[in-house]
């Protein structure tokens, strides 16, 4: 499993009891509680025991800013309370329209695949398996650079290594009753089709490398990106450093996404490295962002590594890590009435607006 409870704490320290914002519309709030009368929770919300236009316009002023709040909260550059510099905005905006406003996914769009290193004979070797896929669709393979359509002609689905990376995506070998010896090994391959990347992402979804049923992929890829940017680590005895930029995409150039059918390419990249006293720790970037909401059927897929043979600052957090240790969802209705009865911030805007 890649959630590391010894490391990680089991949650992170925002809490929602920071007065730093100051909301203009908790005005709503003191006006309907004090001047109605009593305050009254129920499941679906609060109501007043008056009665009356008055009461009743006042409830529903309540419950339209409690929700304007909530909706605010789903993007760092909309949260009224988070305190972001302008260039953070801007920059997670356009990282953000990069994943969600991908260019069109075109025939001959190129892609650059490493294969493994000194794996097979010779440097410029693909495990057989791959060679057969290309073989089998008349592709050669000299240049290490296909087009889409090559690749799909090949029946390739998944690419698991990026741009010049020798590093897999997925680096670990997967039990499979059908495969010889009793597992796939996954590690070895650079071209991957449909059947044996859902071979993976069901072993990932097994071992809590992905989300669970309730979690947004959508709202965890902003959330990782705001993350990845911004100093705080989220955790007491924790470190990080991150900001704008990517090493990976920076040392392998225009860097594609690994679905073959997508058109999604790293142009503005983000990069992140947290860890903690003993270097214990956790390294995403673009890409890794990217694969938690990349594709509608395979939410939550994250990169897979062998802990004993990755290097330190080489081992990407899984999508269930962030989800676990990291992530601070948008306020609930309770936590938007506090907001604006208080005129605190939320906790997401907290963590947004930590630039310790």
């Amino acid at each position: 499993m890649p959630n590391n409870q010894e490391h990680f704490p089991e949650s992170n320290q925002f809490s929602d009891s920071d007065p730093r914002s100051d909301i203009e519309v908790k005005d709503i709030v003191s006006n309907w509680e004090y001047a109605n009368g009593e305050l009254v929770e129920t499941p679906s919300g609060y109501y007043n025991h008056s009665q009356g236009a008055d009461a009743q316009l006042e409830k529903q002023n309540l419950l339209t800013a409690m929700h304007q709040r909530i909706g605010s909260n789903r993007f760092p550059w909309t949260a009224p309370g988070a305190e972001l510099p302008d260039y953070v905005r801007q920059g997670l905006q356009e990282v953000h329209k990069d994943f969600t406003e991908p260019p069109e996914a075109l025939p001959g769009d190129v892609f650059k695949v490493a294969p493994p290193i000194k794996k097979f004979e010779g440097s410029n070797r693909y495990a057989p398996e791959d060679e057969a896929l290309l073989q089998t669709a008349g592709v050669q393979q000299d240049t290490l650079q296909f087009t889409r359509e090559q690749l799909q002609r090949s029946g390739v689905f998944f690419l698991n290594r990026v741009g010049g990376g020798e590093q897999p995506l997925f680096g670990v070998p997967i039990p499979d009753p059908d495969a010889p010896g009793g597992f796939f090994n996954v590690q070895d391959r650079s071209f991957l089709t449909r059947p044996e990347f859902e071979k993976v992402y069901r072993y990932q979804q097994e071992q809590a490398y992905g989300l669970e049923a309730h979690h947004d992929p959508a709202d965890i890829q902003v959330d990782m990106a705001a993350f990845a940017v911004l100093p705080s680590p989220r955790q007491r005895d924790m470190h990080k450093q991150g900001g704008f930029g990517g090493g990976r995409e920076n040392k392998y150039g225009q860097a594609r996404s690994p679905f073959v059918d997508l058109g999604f390419v790293v142009d503005h990249g983000v990069e992140a490295q947290v860890y903690d006293n003993e270097g214990f720790g956790r390294r995403m970037n673009t890409l890794t962002i990217h694969l938690v909401n990349a594709h509608p059927d395979y939410p939550g897929l994250s990169e897979m590594f062998d802990p004993d043979t990755t290097a330190h600052d080489q081992q990407y957090m899984s999508a269930g890590e962030f989800a676990d240790y990291f992530y601070v969802p948008p306020p609930d209705e309770d936590q938007a009435f506090g907001s604006l009865r208080y005129g605190l911030q939320t906790r997401r805007e907290n963590a947004w607006s930590d630039l310790r």
